[in-house]
């Protein structure tokens, strides 16, 4: 069959989960149906999703699918008070672990934690219940803890195998070496006004304008 059709048809799945997992993110929010079944069209055909279809991204697109899932999840335990909704939200982030694209779910994580405060502002501060307030900490935290142990599966070998490869900072003789190797590839401060201005640096002396 070639690579063609089971590639389009993992695609094909996953768009539809995206929209099908943000139409239930909205309608737990309170949407109705024309605003839910738009917001799921908006996000399944978002940009960060279709523009990784032809680079071949997979791994991208499958970890950001599951963000709505997560959403949806973490709300349903924080607002409804449905406790055990904690422990599918760790499934999901095992899930968006073993999808393979470490980067896309740091973000993800961070939306979630992002997301935690926030309806723990509106939620626990006006009315100061700081014990309620502890216990959705600790299912988070639980929570956390169940999707790491979920990747576990990878992440153990991963660890492993690292000792044999020039990440292991063993390899390197002085800490001044670890620390240019492990900051090497960080995003330098300046690159923040590409949240703003288009490529304000260029995109790279060697590439054809018109194939970006």
């Amino acid at each position: 069959l070639g690579l063609k059709l089971p590639y389009a048809t993992y695609l094909i799945i996953h768009l539809f989960l995206a929209g099908l997992f943000t139409y239930l993110l909205l309608k737990d929010i309170g949407l109705s149906w024309y605003s839910c079944y738009f917001g799921a069209i908006l996000y399944a055909f978002d940009n960060f999703l279709v523009s990784r279809i032809f680079p071949g991204h997979g791994g991208k697109i499958c970890v950001a699918v599951f963000l709505p899932l997560g959403l949806y999840f973490l709300r349903k335990a924080m607002v409804r008070k449905h406790f055990p909704s904690y422990l599918w939200f760790g499934g999901v982030i095992g899930l968006q672990y073993l999808s393979r694209h470490p980067q896309v779910l740091f973000y993800c994580l961070l939306a979630y934690g992002l997301y935690f405060l926030w309806e723990s502002t509106l939620l626990y501060l006006p009315t100061r219940r700081w014990n309620d307030w502890g216990k959705q900490v600790a299912w988070f935290v639980l929570a956390v803890a169940i999707g790491g142990a979920i990747a576990a599966v990878e992440l153990w070998p991963n660890y492993e195998f690292k000792k044999y490869t020039f990440r292991d900072h063993s390899r390197q003789t002085n800490s001044d070496q670890q620390w240019s190797f492990s900051t090497s590839w960080s995003l330098p401060p300046e690159e923040l006004l590409g949240l703003f201005i288009r490529n304000p640096f260029g995109w790279g002396s060697e590439r054809n304008e018109k194939n970006i």
